[in-house]
């Protein structure tokens, strides 16, 4: 089994990791990385200021973060609930955003092949692994659901569909084309 750990930390594919600077833009924002755009998500379903919704693209992921995390003690059970409906489809779109608009990225995701992709992130047991990069890499197994290991290899997998004659480690202008045209017209995102 081929697992692929990556975490911000990692000495390989930290490229992968939502922390990770990359400049996107997503509805007239331009974020510092796809964390940026989750965490300004997060903190408009949950009731922040216009101030702070507009603040958080300039912060480090560590503060936006932090800001989004502290409203949830103030938000109401409405809100939670909103945003534990859509916090992975917000979550699609950032992944999205980010290697559709940055190829450099998109190659690293599709050179990984076919391997399980891990966040090595030893707290996080939603998003990651919930254990150390060490223990992936020795027991092939871990706690947590990974569910952003799953979303990156399923858009690794809606990269390549339609194109098993290209190698993944090519990437093509035009399979990037007919990827964001795909998406763009056979899904649709909600628009916040």
């Amino acid at each position: 089994m081929n697992v692929i750990p990556f975490y911000s930390s990692t000495k390989t594919h930290f490229q992968l990791s939502n922390f990770h600077p990359c400049e996107i833009f997503i509805n007239n924002y331009k974020y510092s990385s796809s964390e940026h755009y989750y965490q300004q998500r997060k903190a408009a379903t949950l009731g922040a200021s216009q101030e702070l919704i507009d603040s958080i693209p300039k912060y480090t992921c560590a503060l936006a973060k932090y800001s989004a995390k502290k409203l949830e003690k103030e938000a109401t059970i409405d809100q939670l609930e909103e945003w534990q409906k859509i916090k992975i489809e917000v979550m699609k779109r950032a992944l999205f955003s980010k290697f559709s608009q940055n190829t450099n990225l998109l190659s690293i995701l599709m050179e990984t092949g076919d391997a399980i992709l891990v966040e090595a992130s030893p707290s996080d047991n939603f998003w990651g692994a919930g254990t150390y990069e060490a223990t992936i890499l020795r027991e092939k197994r871990w706690p947590g659901a990974n569910v952003m290991g799953k979303l990156l290899s399923n858009l690794r997998s809606e990269c390549r569909f339609p194109f098993y004659h290209t190698k993944p480690s090519e990437p093509t202008v035009f399979l990037i084309f007919l990827f964001v045209f795909r998406v763009l017209f056979t899904q649709t995102f909600k628009e916040f």
